[in-house]
């Protein structure tokens, strides 16, 4: 069976239409492009797939490190800082910039 954009389209054309928020236009696009593809058989179980968080992508560094992913290199600079903030400092609701400062200087600079 071929895809015929006339009929996708035509069948997406509800989903696009009116006034709506952001979300909301992104929302009826999702169901309605999962309806339209005919990837769900009901509208029930298009809006149950689109409302499921979608997972989070792992994207390659673009740095030059071989193998290791901005995903991972995000966690392992939050778990350095979480290792080498001072609390002391953090304490103080006018220091916890500098506290938050000086562990990320520790972690990427090694000072």
């Amino acid at each position: 069976m071929a895809f015929d954009r006339r009929a996708f389209n035509d069948c997406m054309r509800p989903y696009m239409s009116g006034s709506k928020t952001k979300e909301q236009r992104g929302f009826d696009m999702c169901v309605g492009a999962k309806l339209c593809a005919h990837k769900t058989s009901s509208k029930e179980e298009a809006i149950r797939i689109c409302s499921e968080p979608k997972p989070v992508k792992s994207v390659k560094a673009k740095n030059g490190k071989k193998g290791k992913t901005c995903e991972q290199d995000v966690l392992m600079l939050a778990k350095c800082i979480v290792d080498n903030i001072d609390m002391n400092l953090a304490s103080n609701v006018n220091s916890v910039e500098m506290a938050f400062a000086n562990a990320m200087m520790k972690c990427k600079c090694g000072e």
